[in-house]
């Protein structure tokens, strides 16, 4: 994922459909999701990490209960958490910068963006915690080799096919962390070798909030629930996020929403997303 709620909200009910005792869940983050806030002390970022975690306890149904596995690759460490009880879940937090909607990253954070590093304006990009960083080519390895270590067999991501990047009222837009994750998720799932390939599963973002509603009554209601609970957990009641009065229609918008891509042969297509 790029920011922690895009699975709540744009591969859900599907995720609630899965998760269970015969299906084992990693979910990596790839951002911070900070909006250009500093990461430090009891801060946004760490309550969208608490939030995702309350979430998924509520959709396994077990309660919140998490024990810290960090993943070691070499002489880097990766911030994970694992799930107490039967549901075999594993979320683990890259923290890299919000690149901002557009990809022009924000100032607390030196501009940096991963759309920036996919370009080559920038050689390589620094997680908000001031753990090591990454270049674009270290950043692929590391996301084949999470996910030939967790022997992952499908892959969900977002929509890797948009290439207008922007915010949620501009037409056809979508974040441009979104749109770059999914390239990255995509190119790390055709890296990792074997036989039959990891089936991967593009999700659309802002956009489908022009498409027609496609979830009924019960499946829109329980996506809701588990969003919320995403925003008790990130204490949103206390600190609103969002804001504004218009992104909350969008949250209504995409609660009611599931568009998966239309599933199509390919090879991985090269890190131009200009």
């Amino acid at each position: 994922m790029a920011h922690e709620d895009d699975d709540l909200l744009f591969i859900n009910p599907e995720i609630l459909q899965k998760l269970g005792p015969r299906c084992a869940f990693s979910v990596i983050y790839l951002t911070a999701g900070d909006a250009g806030r500093a990461y430090a002390g009891d801060n946004y970022v760490q309550r969208r990490e608490n939030g995702v975690r309350v979430a998924y306890a509520e959709m396994a149904g077990v309660p919140d209960h998490w024990t810290q596995h960090d993943i070691h690759l070499g002489t880097r460490t990766i911030t994970s958490f694992t799930l107490n009880g039967k549901i075999d879940v594993r979320l683990s937090f890259l923290r890299l910068p919000d690149g901002s909607p557009d990809g022009g990253g924000y100032p607390q954070h030196s501009h940096q963006s991963i759309l920036k590093l996919s370009r080559g304006e920038i050689a390589s990009i620094r997680p908000v915690d001031s753990s090591r960083a990454y270049t674009e080519r270290q950043l692929v390895d590391t996301l084949t080799t999470l996910a030939r270590q967790d022997e992952i067999k499908r892959m969900l991501t977002l929509d890797y096919d948009n290439v207008a990047f922007g915010h949620t009222y501009t037409p056809g837009a979508d974040h441009s962390d979104h749109g770059v994750a999914g390239r990255y998720f995509r190119r790390a799932a055709f890296a990792v070798q074997g036989s039959p390939r990891i089936r991967v599963t593009g999700y659309l973002g802002y956009g489908m909030s022009r498409l027609p509603e496609n979830l009924g009554t019960i499946r829109a209601r329980q996506k809701n629930a588990i969003f919320e609970s995403y925003r008790r957990g990130a204490k949103c009641d206390f600190a609103p996020c969002p804001s504004s009065p218009y992104m909350n229609r969008k949250y209504l918008e995409w609660v009611r929403r599931e568009y998966p891509l239309k599933p199509r042969v390919s090879s991985p297509e090269r890190s131009d997303t200009r």
